[in-house]
């Protein structure tokens, strides 16, 4: 049930927040938006505050909001039916107000609130403003992410050893962080497997960590011919027969904004 249940949450909330960003740019902008709906279909509920309705609607795949445009019958279709466009006036049993505008009364809408009527930059800001708020949304569920889980560790750890290679022949054991080689701190699994590499039928000495205690281990990596991961070309290096693993480390919200 997750499985297709995820994807229309996923779905839903990407297009809700595009439609906010328009909602919000046109607010800014002054152009009459007269409904924003959460969700397509028939309304479940809806509250006017102000000269905007605010609808929950039956389908919950995101939702739309409705501005004054002289294209409103197109964009009415798309955005999901012409219930009481912005260019109509409202039933006078469904809500009528005397005192307010189109299409919640008789009053005209005035020029200058139409989105044609507009300088470029401000239909451009509208415009832009929902994929600018998907952008904003990626943001925070990435921060998100890192509060959850944390940042990768600098210290290398083996996630796994392969019988019979020369890291299990020296002793090394799946959980080993790997601190040093030959007697140098290592910044990253990268340094260590470019160390490794370079140094095929050589004894190192890895300094790795065991449950809190630091030990001392020599391993003589063995020469294989392998893709070089940095070129993409069969080369000649090193490998000890060890798999890396990145664990994390939890960090601060300060820190989650700085590293997104």
């Amino acid at each position: 049930m997750l499985s297709w249940l995820a994807p229309i949450i996923v779905f839903g909330l990407v297009v809700f927040v595009h439609e906010l960003g328009h909602f919000i740019a046109a607010k800014l902008t002054g152009v009459y938006a007269p409904r924003f709906s959460i969700g397509f279909g028939p309304s479940l509920l809806k509250r006017r505050i102000g000269e905007t309705e605010y609808v929950l609607a039956a389908l919950p795949l995101g939702g739309y909001v409705r501005m004054a445009s002289r294209e409103d019958e197109a964009t009415a279709f798309l955005e999901g039916g012409s219930e009481n466009s912005a260019t109509h006036s409202a039933n006078p049993k469904d809500g009528f107000d005397p005192e307010a505008m189109i299409p919640f009364g008789p009053k005209p809408i005035p020029e200058s609130r139409w989105f044609e009527s507009k300088p470029l930059p401000a239909r451009l800001f509208i415009m832009l403003a929902g994929v600018t708020m998907n952008a904003l949304l990626a943001y925070v569920i990435y921060v998100g992410v890192l509060l959850h889980s944390g940042l990768p560790t600098p210290v290398p750890v083996a996630a796994g050893v392969l019988p019979d290679k020369p890291a299990a022949l020296a002793g090394i054991q799946a959980g080993d962080s790997i601190a040093s080689f030959n007697g140098r701190p290592l910044a990253g699994w990268e340094t260590l497997l470019d160390s490794i590499g370079a140094s095929a039928g050589r004894p190192v000495v890895l300094g790795i960590v065991r449950h809190g205690k630091p030990l001392d281990v020599t391993v003589t990596p063995s020469a294989e011919v392998v893709l070089d991961p940095r070129t993409g070309v069969k080369a000649t290096l090193g490998r000890i027969g060890m798999m890396p693993n990145a664990p994390f480390v939890p960090v601060s919200v300060s820190e989650a904004f700085s590293n997104a």
